[in-house]
């Protein structure tokens, strides 16, 4: 839900997509003042998911922050 504090630090600001899958958040990082994306997958579509799935889909993300902003 939009304003909800997530781990005391990721404030939700607004959604910025809906799919078969989950939502994209835009949030902000409280502790490092900075604007970042959240994705919720949807409960019924965590099953699918393993913690090799969710290591490469950070890897993923860190690699194109990393092409883009060094």
């Amino acid at each position: 839900n939009v304003g909800m504090l997530l781990a005391n630090r990721y404030r939700l600001l607004s959604i910025l997509g809906r799919g078969g899958m989950g939502e994209v958040f835009q949030a902000v990082d409280e502790l490092m003042e900075r604007t970042i994306a959240i994705k919720h997958i949807f409960p019924r579509h965590t099953k699918e998911l393993n913690k090799e799935d969710i290591i490469k889909l950070f890897e993923i993300d860190e690699n194109i922050y990393r092409r883009f902003y060094g």
